[in-house]
């Protein structure tokens, strides 16, 4: 992909999260809406393929759009980038922006905790989405854990439980909540004028 690129924990293991902000040439907002839908059906298509989700300007005259693209690992996700049709649409895709898209691929929970990336969430947001995510997560696992891991020194019990609440919040609650709370979690910006 042309433009900025940060790219960070480039493992060939573990999701990985493709953040990219693109500021759209008047009059093309509706034809990139329609790309978004071919960028997300041709990658559906892809191996460790883990879903899509677009963030479009609420106001007509804002044309920044984020597009969030997981997958199952970097290999995976560059073996659609690097595909014909894949690196067709983001051809398309440069030629409908108006500026160099800013580019951001990282692993795990490593997103959530940079609040200099312009897609990223508030702080406050990402606390909150945590602490309640936690929360819930301990008060479920936990008392399934219980019966298993009582047997156990109380700190290697806490240990593990730990490690399956993380795992757990890595690659299945934070992913489907992003998703369902992306309008809310990410705030793109206005653009300048």
């Amino acid at each position: 992909m042309n433009g900025t690129t940060k790219t960070s924990d480039r493992a060939d293991s573990g999701p990985v999260t493709v953040v990219i902000r693109r500021r759209i040439k008047r009059g093309f907002a509706k034809a990139y809406e329609q790309l978004e839908k071919e960028i997300s059906a041709d990658a559906s298509a892809f191996p460790g393929y883990l879903g899509c989700t677009f963030l479009r300007p609420e106001r007509d005259d804002d044309r920044d759009f984020v597009t969030i693209v997981r997958f199952a690992s970097y290999k995976s996700m560059m073996q659609w980038e690097h595909s014909t049709t894949g690196s067709a649409l983001i051809d398309r895709a440069d030629a409908m922006s108006e500026l160099p898209a800013t580019i951001r691929r990282t692993t795990g929970l490593s997103l959530w905790f940079n609040p200099r990336h312009p897609a990223s969430p508030q702080r406050w947001k990402m606390v909150l989405v945590l602490t309640v995510s936690i929360f819930i997560l301990a008060q479920l696992i936990t008392p399934l854990l219980d019966p298993a891991l009582r047997l156990l020194p109380q700190p290697l019990a806490f240990f593990i439980s730990l490690v399956i609440q993380v795992a757990l919040l890595t690659y299945f609650v934070l992913p489907w909540l992003t998703a369902i709370l992306a309008k809310w979690l990410y705030d793109v910006p206005r653009a300048e004028e």
